[in-house]
């Protein structure tokens, strides 16, 4: 058997996938990296190709400074590099003719491999090993693949991630050649066709599946893209760990800013009260302080304004409402005991937390969320 040359996959795997992943352009995975090679692939490595390790570097540098004052971050780790193999063949995973370039049922057992290589690889130790992975992978759900079908008058044939041959475009009048293309993003990407069958469906559930399992080892990523179709952010351990950490809900505010608060409040909403439901008390409490940041900053623009707390009757869905009350009663608990602000400024910030912490909702929020 031939020794793989861990040096020339690496260098692939920088040039053509790790790199737009952080850049942006055009990715173009290669054959499949497997676990093995993945968990060895970044030890004193070196990228060759110093001009486009400069731009990357670049580049994260610029999605961490919208997080942190940082002016400096480390070449990939082997972590990290071993996460993005396992990135690189989920991806692959979903190649529509993989099944047919190798006997069985390839894309199930690469991304079986995949699963088996992450559950190997350390889950963030610090707030900043977490920003770190998430300079990698903030663009993840931005991957997509450009699928072109095209059709004539007696047939089409459709081209998932490849270039139709020239000899379809011929005589383009005469044969009524049509061509439509269409991005194909990360979370589709099993689904192969226009119609969805049952097939298709449970590899699209595998996928997210292990797109979650991807998720918790940069869990900063998890929660600044709670805005994705799929899969449904959910809490875990790693999320609740970064959220914990003063520093770690500093940056995951930051990174949560530019989205839509109705939409951060009802995927928080609904998974914070998944945890309240099965009953973990500490973990709910620990969500809850990230939406009572969240109720304290509205508190502090609005009695600056002399605005007023809209009535809870007022919040449309009920995980936004959910998200809304438990923020603005583990923020009141807070403020109680709080020095950060001036008797006057704390009475004020009372004052306007109390109606909704005073509805129905938030009575009963009050004792499962006390500290």
């Amino acid at each position: 058997m031939a020794k793989v040359d861990l040096g020339t996959i690496a260098e692939t795997l920088f040039v053509d996938f790790m790199a737009p992943l952080v850049l942006g352009g055009e990715m173009k995975p290669n054959r499949p990296i497997g676990g093995r090679a993945a968990l060895t692939l970044g030890l004193d490595r070196t990228v060759t190709d110093v001009d486009r390790r400069a731009h990357v570097q670049l580049a994260r540098i610029r999605t961490a400074r919208r997080l942190a004052p940082l002016d400096r971050l480390p070449d990939a780790l082997p972590d990290e590099w071993a996460l993005a193999a396992c990135l690189h063949d989920l991806v692959q995973s979903t190649h529509h003719a993989l099944d047919g370039l190798f006997r069985g049922r390839a894309t199930v057992k690469l991304r079986t491999i995949a699963l088996e290589t992450l559950n190997r690889i350390p889950k963030p130790r610090t707030v900043a090993d977490a920003l770190s992975r998430h300079t990698w992978f903030a663009r993840m759900f931005e991957i997509a693949r450009l699928d072109t079908t095209v059709s004539w008058w007696v047939g089409s044939r459709s081209f998932f991630g490849s270039t139709p041959p020239p000899r379809l475009m011929t005589w383009p009048d005469l044969r009524r050649v049509q061509v439509k293309k269409a991005q194909t993003f990360l979370t589709d990407l099993p689904i192969h066709g226009e119609d969805e069958t049952n097939t298709r469906r449970a590899q699209k559930t595998a996928f997210e599946q292990a797109l979650s399992v991807f998720l918790h080892h940069t869990p900063l990523t998890d929660l600044a893209t709670l805005n994705r179709s799929a899969p449904t952010f959910a809490w875990s351990r790693e999320t609740l760990a970064l959220t914990a950490a003063r520093a770690g809900r500093t940056l995951v505010g930051r990174a949560l800013r530019p989205l839509p608060e109705s939409v951060v409040n009802a995927a928080l909403g609904r998974a914070t009260r998944a945890l309240l439901a099965a009953g973990a008390g500490p973990q709910t409490r620990v969500a809850a302080t990230l939406l009572a940041d969240f109720a304290l900053a509205n508190a502090q623009k609005a009695v600056l304004r002399g605005q007023s707390a809209p009535p809870v009757s007022s919040f449309e869905a009920p995980d936004e409402t959910f998200a809304r009350v438990a923020g603005a009663v583990v923020a009141r608990q807070e403020l109680a005991h709080s020095a950060a602000f001036s008797p006057s400024e704390r009475a004020a910030l009372d004052a306007y937390l109390q109606p909704v912490c005073e509805s129905a909702l938030g009575r009963d929020l009050a004792a499962s969320l006390a500290g």
